[in-house]
């Protein structure tokens, strides 16, 4: 009966990364139906709503766990900066490089990036296979950076040559701080941190820092 449970846990969680998936993905193309709103008002709206949202759920077991929260207060702000800087560079890689190059170097790269971050810091291996998987992820990320590189050389493209490198090397910063906030939020987990409690206190700090930008960011 608990192997039952356990495959069927899979599955549903397996279809839930699913989801996730198509939801993150879609994203910046929900994002040119607002063709007169600018890309860092829809990542400060889009994650600070989303944050408030999760920080309002988690309230109880945030509460529940103050003390221990406070004690790691250091992940929890390394957390939350990476949180509020993300969609700001996420959707500016898609605004400036397109939709395709910004989604897949801020997803494609995520993964390699939250792997070095536990290799330095935690001292985590990487495995072989890991590598294998890596290289391939990498190469056909840079081949499509390379297509549309080129499209934007020969003037097929709607973005600029410069603007396409912006934009990838903002994808590159939205991976590394997508990696870096999934990580503290690990970090606290392992410390015996419930992750509702976790996930809130990241994303509630790193929602007061994007409501302190909307001033700046929102016309």
């Amino acid at each position: 009966m608990k192997g039952t449970d356990r495959g069927r846990s899979a599955k549903i969680g397996a279809l839930c990364v699913l989801a996730a998936s198509l939801l993150w993905g879609t994203t910046g193309t929900a994002a040119t139906f607002a063709p007169d709103v600018g890309p860092l008002a829809i990542g400060a709206v889009a994650m600070g709503l989303g944050g408030l949202l999760q920080a309002l759920i988690a309230a109880p077991q945030i509460a529940a766990h103050a003390s221990r929260l406070r004690d790691q207060r250091g992940t929890i702000v390394l957390g939350a900066v990476s949180v509020a800087v993300y969609p700001l560079a996420f959707y500016s890689s898609m605004h400036l490089a397109g939709v395709a190059v910004g989604t897949v170097v801020s997803i494609g790269t995520a993964p390699l990036a939250s792997s070095l971050i536990e290799r330095v810091i935690d001292g985590r291996r990487l495995t072989r296979r890991w590598t294998l998987a890596a290289s391939l992820g990498l190469l056909g990320t840079a081949l499509l950076c390379i297509a549309e590189a080129t499209h934007a050389t020969d003037g097929t493209s709607r973005t600029s040559l410069a603007g396409t490198f912006l934009g990838i090397g903002l994808g590159l910063a939205a991976a590394a701080t997508y990696a870096l906030y999934s990580w503290a939020a690990h970090r606290l987990i392992t410390r015996q941190i419930p992750s509702r409690a976790a996930m809130g206190a990241v994303f509630g700090l790193g929602n007061v820092l994007e409501l302190a930008s909307w001033p700046r960011l929102v016309p």
